[in-house]
C-alpha cells in the first residue's frame, strides 16, 4: 500500500512536468552503478553556514576539539538568490529540495524570498530548523507555503537542562512554544499538508530518556518524530558514542513504541553490517550545494567543497571525476571512511 504522504505521491501533487517525470524513471531504473543515466532529483542547499546554536555533536560549531574531522566548513557569506535560482535553473528535474547544511537555514538575510522562490517552482522542499526562529513572519510563511512537505525541529532533549548541555543555549521553552503554536494552528496545503517533525539525537548515554523523547514528541503532537544515531564525526568529548549492537541498546530500541499518540516514531538504527553496493543513494540522486556554488553530494558528512566541482562548471558537473569516482567506491566497496559508520549506510542484516 502506498502512503498518501510518501515522497512520490506528494510529487505528484505538484502536477510534475516530462522533464522530471521522465528522469523520476530514469533513476528508479538506475543499477545505481559508477554511470547514471538521471539527473539529479533532490537539491541540498545549504542556504549559511551560519548558527545560532553550539550543538556539540556538530563538527562546525561545536565547542569541542574538532581536529579529526576534515570536512569543517564556515562560509560567512550567505548564499544569494542568483546561486539558488541558477541551480534550480541549471537542474530543472529535480523534484525535491531540502533546506539544511552546516547552520541554521532561517538565519538567511533573504529567507522569505527563498521561500518565494520554492513555492514558485515545482519542487517539494524540506526545511530543518533548530526552532528558535520559527516565530512570526517566517513561521506563517511556512504554514502557507504550498510546497513544503516537511518541517523539522532539532529538538536536543527533553528538558531546559538537557537541551542547554546539548546546544548550549537557553532558549528550549521558547522553541516548544514555536512548535506548539505551529502544531495547534497547522493549516491544510493546496496540494495536501504539511508534516512537522522533530528529532533527538540518542546515544548509549541517555538511553534512559529515550521515553521522556517519545513523550515530549507526543505532548507537541508532532506528525514524527526522529529518534537518529548520532555519526561518528571525531569529536573528542563525552556523550558523543554512537549507538552499537549491544543488547542493552538492541533492548532499549525495541522498548520504543512505532506510534505515540499521533506521533509516528522513527527508531534509531545501529551498525551491524554495511551494504556495499545497494546502501546510501545520495550520490546517486542529491547534488549539494554551498553558497558559494561548491558542490557535493553527501547529505550527512562530506559537505560542499570546491575541490567537488561549481555548480556553474562546464560540462555537467553531476557526471564529473568526482562523482564518478565516489559511485563507484559503493560498488566495490571502497567508500570514504565517515561512510562506514553512517545511518545512510546502516543494515540489521
Amino acid at each position: 500500500m502506498i502512503r498518501r504522504d510518501s515522497k512520490a505521491v506528494q510529487a505528484l501533487r505538484l502536477r510534475p512536468n516530462t522533464a522530471q517525470v521522465r528522469n523520476a524513471i530514469a533513476y528508479r531504473r538506475s543499477e545505481r552503478g559508477a554511470e547514471v543515466a538521471n539527473r539529479p532529483t533532490w537539491l541540498l542547499i545549504y542556504l549559511t553556514d551560519n548558527c545560532n546554536l553550539r550543538c556539540q555533536m556538530c563538527p562546525h560549531h561545536t565547542t569541542l576539539e574538532v581536529d579529526g574531522f576534515k570536512y569543517l566548513k564556515i562560509i560567512e557569506n550567505a548564499m544569494t538568490l542568483d546561486v539558488l535560482e541558477g541551480a534550480l535553473n541549471r537542474y530543472p528535474e529535480v523534484t525535491h529540495v531540502s533546506l539544511t547544511g552546516v547552520g541554521e537555514p532561517l538565519m538567511h538575510p533573504q529567507i522569505m524570498d527563498v521561500l518565494a522562490i520554492l513555492n514558485s517552482r515545482r519542487v517539494l522542499f524540506d526545511v530543518t530548523s533548530n526552532g528558535y526562529l520559527l516565530s512570526g513572519e517566517v513561521a506563517e510563511a511556512l504554514q502557507r507555503s504550498q510546497h513544503l512537505r516537511e518541517l523539522s525541529v532539532s529538538l536536543n532533549g527533553a528538558t531546559p537542562e538537557e537541551h542547554y548541555g546539548v546546544t548550549g543555549a537557553r532558549g528550549f521553552n521558547r522553541v516548544l512554544e514555536n512548535v506548539r503554536r505551529i502544531t495547534g494552528s497547522k493549516r491544510s496545503h493546496l496540494r495536501g499538508p504539511m508534516r512537522i517533525a522533530g528529532s533527538q539525537v540518542c546515544t548509549p548515554d541517555n538511553v534512559a530518556t529515550w521515553d521522556t523523547y517519545v513523550k515530549l514528541g507526543a505532548d507537541l503532537k508532532l506528525d514524527r518524530l526522529y529518534l537518529h544515531n548520532v555519526i561518528d564525526m571525531n569529536i573528542q568529548g563525552p556523550g558523543l558514542t554512537t549507538l552499537t549492537d549491544t543488547p542493552a541498546v538492541r533492548d532499549a530500541i525495541a522498548q520504543l513504541p512505532d506510534r505515540a499518540g499521533d506521533t509516528e516514531i522513527i527508531k534509531p538504527r545501529i551498525i551491524k553490517k554495511a551494504k556495499v553496493g545497494i546502501g546510501c543513494q545520495f550520490f546517486h540522486r542529491n547534488i549539494a550545494l554551498d553558497a558559494k556554488g561548491a558542490i557535493g553530494s553527501c547529505g550527512r558528512v562530506m559537505n560542499p567543497s570546491p575541490l567537488y566541482g561549481n555548480i556553474k562548471d562546464e560540462p555537467d558537473p553531476w557526471t564529473n571525476d568526482y562523482f564518478t569516482k565516489t559511485r563507484a567506491t559503493f560498488v566495490d566497496g571502497t567508500m570514504p571512511s565517515p561512510c562506514w559508520t553512517c545511518v545512510e549506510l546502516q543494515s540489521e542484516e
